[in-house]
């Protein structure tokens, strides 16, 4: 009898186990598939022909980088819905949903940091 408990008990523990490393993995696979979905985005609605492919900013003065440091999903939305200077306002779901607009930020925000000026060998050279 006390075997059964003992059995009973380890498989509990290892079903748990099981149940909570495939909800982990879940939701690892819907952050990167909304960062994929992200990426596909913002060259589907050309968000790079003026801010370049990373968000970084475009070879002229008409679109500065995306700083996704200071914008939350929501604000980044709220902007591209109403924005000021020269962008474009994308006002309506048909022309770009708030699902995209939400995978983009969360591309641009999986994106590494751009390197301190400091960091950039050929800035530091006299």
């Amino acid at each position: 009898m006390h075997y059964m408990k003992e059995l009973w008990f380890v498989s509990s523990r290892v079903i748990t186990s099981l149940i909570l490393l495939i909800g982990a993995q879940t939701i690892q696979a819907q952050i990167s598939t909304a960062e994929e979905r992200g990426k596909q985005d913002f060259v589907t609605y050309m968000c790079y022909g003026c801010h370049g492919f990373t968000g970084q900013g475009g070879q002229t003065d008409v679109a500065p980088r995306i700083n996704v440091d200071v914008h939350t999903a929501g604000s980044m939305a709220a902007y591209a819905r109403n924005p000021g200077g020269r962008m474009p306002p994308y006002r309506t779901e048909e022309q770009i949903p708030d699902a995209a607009l939400s995978d983009i930020y969360a591309y641009l925000k999986s994106l590494p940091p751009s390197p301190a000026p400091e960091d950039i060998p050929l800035l530091s050279e006299d």
